[in-house]
């Protein structure tokens, strides 16, 4: 069994994850992420971006302003989102905050695209989120590791 839990497709880059994501393509879809994998996260943003999908993330031009409420700013995109692309890696699966997005999102029945970012350390794996049903993007050889 893979360690992820999920189904791999590990020919998949930013280009097949945008079009999974094509019913979205115009309307606002939610990044979820661990700061400890910005270096990753960023480039996928600019490739999704480059591919004209709309992303929100919480520390781009768009995203939460000092003196902001953050974790209401947070729920509010949620709300606002089609979609949620997760970007799991270690840190991603034991955050408190990033399990309270994908919870939220699926308690919203939103659709969830998990890409893997970074290896996942031994004992984890996509299950750990409730995401081990999902087909998966491999993304670590695409992106640096920072």
């Amino acid at each position: 069994m893979d360690p992820s839990g999920g189904t791999p497709d590990e020919s998949k880059t930013a280009v097949q994850l945008t079009a999974s994501t094509s019913a979205e393509h115009g309307r606002q879809i939610f990044v979820s992420y661990s700061r400890s994998d910005r270096i990753a996260v960023d480039q996928l943003a600019r490739d999704l971006r480059a591919r004209h999908h709309e992303l929100w993330m919480d520390v781009d031009e768009r995203g939460i302003e000092p003196g902001e409420d953050w974790q209401e700013e947070l729920v509010e995109q949620m709300n606002r989102s089609v979609a949620v692309v997760a970007c799991v890696s270690p840190d991603f699966l034991r955050s408190k905050y990033c399990r309270a997005e994908i919870d939220q999102a699926q308690r919203e029945n939103k659709p969830i695209y998990p890409a893997i970012v970074r290896r996942l350390d031994s004992g984890q794996s996509l299950a750990d989120m409730n995401l081990g049903h999902l087909q998966y993007v491999d993304l670590t050889q695409a992106y640096p590791q920072g």
